[in-house]
């Protein structure tokens, strides 16, 4: 009596599956997969992050901290991709790999101890700024 129960529920588990299933799609397989022409499959890409800072007064300024996130939300809470400073003159040049999505970057420095921010956007895999007075 009780494997009679057992056979009963395993069938009418099987016929609710088949039913549920009567005008399904087949399943995509490899096959039959149609990937776009030109089709990027990256995830990341490498970009070359250039920022030349100068003061107030368009002096060169070297040892300026540079640090770069995705965004500002980032940075404010401590996430960012690369830190470092400027050289002697006043220029912070790095090639970094970030996720392919990214259009754009925050890029903040603090030149005599002020900070200033700005996004930068993402151009045939580099990001550019000037900070100072002609910025």
């Amino acid at each position: 009596m009780w494997r009679a129960g057992r056979m009963a529920v395993a069938v009418s588990v099987l016929a609710f599956c088949a039913l549920a299933c009567l005008g399904c799609t087949p399943p995509t397989t490899i096959d039959t997969v149609k990937v776009p022409e030109g089709f990027n499959f990256s995830t990341t890409r490498d970009i070359t992050v250039k920022v030349s800072v100068a003061d107030g007064t368009g002096q060169i300024s070297a040892g300026t901290e540079v640090i770069v996130a995705n965004t500002e939300k980032e940075l404010a809470a401590g996430n960012y991709i690369i830190r470092g400073v400027t050289n002697d003159l006043g220029e912070f040049e790095r090639l970094v790999r970030v996720p392919a999505r990214f259009d754009a970057l925050h890029v903040r420095v603090s030149p005599s101890g002020v900070a200033s921010g700005t996004d930068v956007s993402i151009v045939n895999n580099e990001a550019s700024v000037v900070f100072g007075p002609s910025s």
